[in-house]
Order: C-alpha cells, then sequence, then structure tokens
C-alpha cells in the first residue's frame, strides 16, 4: 500500500511540475539589431541587457 502512495505522490508532483513550467513566461519576444561597441552589430532580446549575437554586417 505504501509503494502505491509513492507513486500517486510522485504522479502527482510530475504532472503539478509539468504544468508550471508551461505556464512559466517566457518575457519578450521582440529582438534589436544594435550597434556593437566593439565594431559590428549586436542582437539584443526586448529588456536584455546583454547581447544574444554579434555579427559583422546587420543582415
Amino acid at each position: 500500500m505504501l509503494i502505491f502512495r509513492m507513486f500517486g505522490v510522485a504522479n502527482f508532483l510530475y504532472h503539478y511540475l509539468k504544468q508550471e513550467l508551461v505556464q512559466m513566461p517566457r518575457g519578450p519576444k521582440t529582438h534589436h539589431v544594435v550597434p556593437s561597441p566593439n565594431g559590428g552589430w549586436a542582437v539584443k532580446r526586448g529588456g536584455s541587457n546583454r547581447a544574444s549575437s554579434h555579427h559583422e554586417t546587420k543582415q
């Protein structure tokens, strides 16, 4: 009987955490291409301080 209770709790936690992860906000989905201080161009997500990538050309 204890084993069934353990699996029931584990199953409940798995589904609860899975549901929480699905509903987590991911933040802004906007991207901005801005001049990089080191030359070239940087791609930044909206609200971010760090660049997600750097490129030599703007395209």
